[in-house]
C-alpha cells in the first residue's frame, strides 16, 4: 500500500510539473498574473531605426505590421519562414515572443536593461560600470520623468 502510495506521488508531481512547465506569468505584489502568447506575433528589435521608404533598413511592405513600438522596435505577424529570414539579416538584433496578459496588457521580452543610478552617483561612477560590462548607453526609456539620469543598456 505505501508503494503505490508513493507512485501516485510521484506521478501527481510530475503532472503538476509537466502542465505548468509552459505557462508564463509573473507576480504584481500577491497576485499571479499570466502571460498568453499571441499566436504568430513577435516584437523585432532592429539594430537601427527605420528609415524612409527609399533608404529602409526593413522593407514593412512584406510583413504584417502589428504596431511600431520605437523605430527600432516593431510588433510583425510573422510566418516560421519570415522570423527565420529575418534572423538572418544583420540588422535584426532579436526577435521574442509577444504576450497579453487576460486584462489584454501587453509584454515582451526585453535585451535591454534600464539603469537608474542612486543619487549622489558620479556620472563617472556610471561610465566605470557601462565600460566593465561592454555597454553604451542608449536613448532614455520612453515616458522616463528622470530622462536625464536613466540609461537604457
Amino acid at each position: 500500500m505505501r508503494k503505490i502510495l508513493i507512485y501516485i506521488i510521484i506521478i501527481t508531481s510530475f503532472s503538476v510539473v509537466y502542465g505548468q512547465e509552459n505557462e508564463k506569468f509573473y507576480y504584481h505584489f500577491d497576485e499571479k498574473i499570466f502571460l498568453n502568447k499571441v499566436d504568430n506575433e513577435f516584437a523585432v528589435y532592429l539594430q537601427e531605426p527605420i528609415k524612409n521608404k527609399s533608404g529602409a533598413v526593413i522593407n514593412l511592405d512584406e510583413y504584417e505590421l502589428v504596431d511600431k513600438i520605437r523605430e527600432d522596435l516593431l510588433i510583425l505577424i510573422l510566418s516560421e519562414r519570415q522570423r527565420d529570414e529575418l534572423l538572418s539579416f544583420t540588422y535584426v538584433k532579436a526577435i521574442t515572443p509577444h504576450f497579453k496578459t487576460n486584462q489584454n496588457m501587453e509584454f515582451i521580452y526585453s535585451n535591454e536593461i534600464v539603469l537608474k543610478p542612486k543619487l549622489g552617483v558620479s556620472t563617472n561612477r556610471v561610465n566605470a560600470v557601462l565600460e566593465k560590462y561592454k555597454s553604451t548607453p542608449s536613448a532614455s526609456p520612453a515616458g522616463d520623468a528622470d530622462a536625464k539620469t536613466s540609461y537604457v543598456i
